[in-house]
């Protein structure tokens, strides 16, 4: 057995050539593993006093074992990453401590790599070969705190005091790092072992931005970002790379305007942020304008972290208000940590939102493309078959178009209708999707419309386009439009496309008629009817008796009746409809007039009429209007609802 030698009162036991193990702990079963595995070692206990172990120059991989329950040891961890040969060095941590937050601060102060007590050889002998193989391919070991502890003015924290007017005095020689801010304080919730520390809220939020749907990135940071940085407000601003505008991303102020835009001159700190590689902590600063002093703008304690994407600064996060009053190193180290996911997942989230605009709007107008236009008529008129419900389409063209090409040239021709889609928006409900069908040619999609309300919000959209200054060219010209209207059901419309070419044929014709005017298409009948056979009670006043009569269909208008008499246009009925057996509940009482009135067959044994019904209450015409649509899609779509919600 090779013999201990005393060298400087450290343990050292040479062995063949090989990588060198510095073992700082008391355990000599360690340093036997060690021989075992083929490894030189050099090991020395850790200092009842915590002075600072003294690692050989010539070491490759650190193998420490602080002593449970004593910081002083923990302490020592940081000691190796201060600067010097030994911040390159990986470290491995040796614990019989379970607790994740014990763990979590030895991998706070250095280590890279925790391994609970007892040692299994193989998995001791992989994290050596893991340590070894990050240390000869030349890479630096990364982790939470290593990075900004650096002991060189480059990686120095700026503390920046700024006086009531706003102006900045940075504390030169006095400056602390990191490492110097409240270097014994134990973190937020290690008071309580239960509570995940700061650094723990962190690399959980870091993991959950990493995951987040981009769709969804915005309510994530509204709903974990202040608890996992300790800060009460946030706000994170993206920078426009063309102009050098700040863009309001995503924010918790309650006076902040969603769609901020600031110009770099108005945005002094957050610029100055812009230009720094590492969280900027400012004390003590507040902002002053005309006398007045604006805490919500800018906080007494506030962190500012640019946000960077390979090399480039994509924006700025802020955060204000902490938690207990005061930043400190360790929030500077959490924001440094999840900054990188943060600038990742909103330039990711920026181009997925520029990408699906492209696939789904129209670059000139910013309304639906017509593939999407149409995807969405497709989709309503499905909803409409389930729920027996109407559905209108109204597409507009604008007139003599072509002479203002003509006269202004296509570039303000474009800008006219980026003007008249804001129009034609403002005009619609918020439930109805307006889009681009082509050229200057737009689509309105109206859910749960008739044909008398989409042809009332076509009106609307006339006036309000005709009674509009447009400008072009800084010239103020007025444009008309010709709309067609297009309801659902009908007898003639099965799809989606029928319904648009139905709408379309209803517009030329507004052309053809004269233009800046509103036309529907509708079938030969006045309202939508559908057969129904019931039985009927009607009297003509003033006669009292009652006769029999069988209803053929029925409209929110009126009936057509079968019956044995003749009746005389213009007379009065009374009806009471109910069961085809003519006996029973009424179903609906009704005064009406007959219109028309003719033989039903050759041999004269009965008559057709027909009667328009006369101040029906709203509730009883609502009511039989349901019923109607209802009766009208089983007899035009027969097996439509069951087919839709087989899909």
């Amino acid at each position: 057995m090779t013999a201990e030698s005393d060298l400087g009162g450290s343990k050292t036991r040479p062995a063949a050539a090989g990588p060198l193990v510095f073992y700082l702990g008391r355990d000599q079963r360690v340093g036997d593993l060690l021989n075992g595995l083929g490894y030189r070692w050099a090991g020395q206990s850790p200092s009842e006093a915590g002075n600072p172990a003294t690692v050989p120059g010539a070491a490759d991989v650190l193998v420490v074992e602080p002593m449970e329950g004593h910081q002083e040891d923990l302490k020592t961890l940081r000691h190796f990453r201060v600067g010097g040969e030994m911040a390159r060095l990986p470290m491995i941590v040796l614990t019989s401590e379970r607790s994740p937050q014990y763990h979590a601060r030895c991998l706070d102060m250095g280590a890279d790599l925790v391994l609970l007590k007892p040692i299994h050889p193989v998995m001791f002998g992989a994290a050596l070969r893991a340590a070894l193989r990050r240390a000869k391919g030349g890479h630096e070991v990364s982790h939470p705190v290593s990075e900004p502890l650096a002991a060189s003015e480059d990686h120095r924290e700026t503390v920046v005091e700024r006086g009531v007017e706003g102006v900045g005095v940075a504390q030169g020689a006095a400056r602390p790092t990191p490492l110097e801010i409240a270097p014994e304080r134990p973190e937020a919730g290690d008071a309580h072992p239960e509570e995940p520390s700061i650094t723990e809220r962190a690399a959980a939020f870091r993991e959950h931005v990493h995951r987040a749907d981009p769709r969804e990135l915005r309510e994530l940071f509204r709903k974990e970002l202040p608890s996992a940085l300790r800060s009460r407000l946030f706000s994170i601003f993206l920078r426009d790379p063309d102009s050098g505008q700040l863009e309001l991303f995503v924010h918790n102020h309650s006076d902040l305007p969603d769609g901020l835009v600031l110009a770099p001159a108005s945005a002094g700190l957050m610029v100055e942020a812009l230009g720094r590689e590492s969280t900027l902590l400012l004390r003590g600063a507040r902002a002053r304008r005309g006398g007045e002093i604006r805490p919500k703008y800018l906080h007494d304690e506030a962190l500012l972290a640019p946000l960077k994407v390979a090399g480039e600064v994509v924006g700025v996060l802020n955060l204000a208000n902490a938690d207990e009053g005061k930043f400190e190193g360790v929030d500077v180290r959490a924001t440094d940590a999840v900054e990188p996911a943060i600038a990742f997942a909103v330039s990711y989230s920026r181009l997925y939102e520029k990408v699906r605009s492209i696939s789904t709007l129209d670059p000139g107008t910013g309304l639906l493309n017509h593939k999407q236009l149409f995807l969405r008529l497709h989709l309503e008129l499905l909803r409409s078959l389930r729920y027996a419900r109407p559905l209108s389409c109204v597409l507009l063209d604008i007139d003599y178009f072509k002479r203002v090409n003509d006269t202004y040239g296509h570039g303000v021709g474009e800008a006219l209708l980026r003007e008249l889609a804001g129009v034609v928006r403002e005009a619609v409900r918020e439930v109805d999707v307006v889009g681009r069908y082509g050229g200057e040619e737009f689509a309105a999609i109206l859910p749960e419309t008739t044909l008398e309300g989409a042809s009332m919000l076509a009106e609307r959209i006339r006036a309000r386009v005709a009674s509009h200054e447009f400008d072009a060219a800084g010239r103020r010209i007025r444009l008309t439009v010709s709309l067609g209207v297009a309801s659902f059901p009908s007898s003639k419309i099965m799809h989606a496309s029928q319904l648009v070419r139905h709408a379309e044929r209803a517009m030329v014709e507004a052309k053809r008629r004269g233009r800046n005017r509103v036309y529907y298409y509708q079938e030969r009948r006045s309202a939508l009817r559908c057969r129904m056979t019931m039985g009927v009670r009607y009297g003509i006043p003033p006669e009292p008796s009652v006769r029999q009569a069988v209803l053929q269909d029925i409209s929110v208008g009126g009936a057509a009746l079968s019956v044995k008499e003749i009746l005389e246009p213009g007379a009065r009925v009374d009806l009471e409809i109910g069961p085809a057996t003519g006996t029973g509940p009424t179903l609906l009482r009704a005064d009406s007039r007959v219109v028309w009135c003719r033989p039903a067959g050759e041999d004269g044994s009965g008559y057709n009429a027909g009667v328009q019904f006369e101040g029906l209450p709203d509730e009883t015409r609502g009511m039989l209007s349901r019923a109607v649509s209802r009766l009208l899609f089983r007899e035009l779509y027969p097996g439509a609802q069951q087919a839709v919600s087989e899909h």
